[in-house]
């Protein structure tokens, strides 16, 4: 029996903890968990062939985003947690994932169906590459070495395609777009300072994901302008709620408690799964549950909102009460996420 598309986006979401972990280690660590990151990027392309021959399934185009974003959320905050990046942008960057996945839902409630644009496959590679050249140069703090380093995965990356074409095998864009950004971090870490290079890389990254979520929303609002379901005032509240009061009032106390980045990314990734399962359960979903979620999502603002208050007024004995805080709102999603797994366990094992 041959491997599926799903078994391979599965095996690459439990093998990413691995990398994250590798992370927060030596030199050494670092550098394996640069070659893991890369051998999940290259797991991401074969279960794409993989969906392609075989035909995807209605739960295999709702995981491999999935685990796409959960990927990002993880590595991008701990690049953040370790201070090489903005968390300004860390935060626009998963503010635009949390409002795409949200906007996919109502779409896919007035059966709008949505043609990935280039520019947005392209991003996913850009925001990969992009952790692992941050990784890599901050791992190196501006030595000479890196230099040599950076030529060499210029020069094998545009040689990669290059073999292929020989061969008479046919290359994607992405086979273009990666090695150029790239060779775009090598003149990058060329020109400019070790922090200025990695700020200006994660400001391209970040442009890149923005610019796909606005032409995204741009699409989406069109589309909902010529359906006979306009957006509604709660669909508002709740984008607004999901993909912009929470994550930053979140990022406001992660700022605090650096610590405990492990429970942060467990929010994240329980908020997507919570999220990317509605969607797949839009057409066969009641509505008797949607007070859950408006108890769940006034649960998660208004416990985040008394422990950034109480950092902003007392600062000291306030660490152990918000970081408290921090858990239960992890484990109220947690707990949600459980709930609509296994209130509609049925219909999943159908997908």
């Amino acid at each position: 029996m041959p491997i599926t598309a799903n078994q391979v986006t599965v095996i690459r979401f439990i093998l990413l903890p691995f990398p994250c972990y590798l992370m927060y280690g030596t030199f050494e660590d670092r550098l394996w968990a640069i070659a893991l990151f890369t051998f999940l990027g290259f797991t991401d392309f074969i279960d794409g062939l993989l969906a392609r021959k075989y035909g995807s399934t209605k739960l295999g185009a709702i995981l491999d985003p999935l685990v796409d974003k959960i990927f990002i959320a993880a590595v991008y905050l701990i690049l953040c947690d370790l201070g090489f990046i903005s968390p300004i942008l860390t935060l626009l960057l998963l503010s635009r994932e949390f409002a795409v996945t949200f906007l996919r839902g109502i779409a896919l409630q007035r059966d709008i169906n949505f043609r990935t644009s280039e520019i947005a496959k392209y991003k996913t590679t850009i925001q990969m590459i992009g952790a692992a050249f941050i990784l890599l140069v901050a791992m190196f703090q501006g030595s000479p070495e890196i230099q040599t380093v950076l030529a060499a995965i210029t020069f094998f990356a545009f040689s990669l395609p290059l073999v292929f074409l020989a061969m008479g095998k046919k290359i994607g864009h992405r086979s273009v777009v990666g090695p150029s950004f790239i060779l775009l971090g090598y003149v990058l870490q060329r020109t400019l300072s070790h922090e200025v290079c990695l700020n200006a890389y994660m400001l391209v990254i970040t442009f890149v994901t923005l610019f796909t979520g606005i032409s995204y929303f741009i699409e989406c609002m069109e589309k909902l302008a010529k359906c006979d379901k306009p957006l509604l005032s709660w669909e508002i509240f709740f984008l607004t709620a999901t993909s912009v009061v929470m994550p930053s009032i979140l990022f406001y106390t992660f700022s605090h408690h650096r610590k405990i980045a492990w429970v942060y990314i467990l929010i994240f990734s329980f908020e997507f799964i919570a999220m990317s399962l509605e969607n797949l359960l839009k057409k066969t979903e009641e509505n008797r549950f949607f007070l859950f979620k408006v108890a769940k999502v006034g649960l998660q603002i208004s416990l985040g909102a008394v422990a950034a208050f109480l950092l902003v007024l007392y600062p000291r004995w306030a660490s152990s009460f918000s970081q408290t805080i921090v858990y239960t709102i992890c484990a109220l999603t947690f707990g949600y996420t459980l709930f609509k797994i296994m209130i509609h366990k049925n219909v999943l094992s159908q997908a």
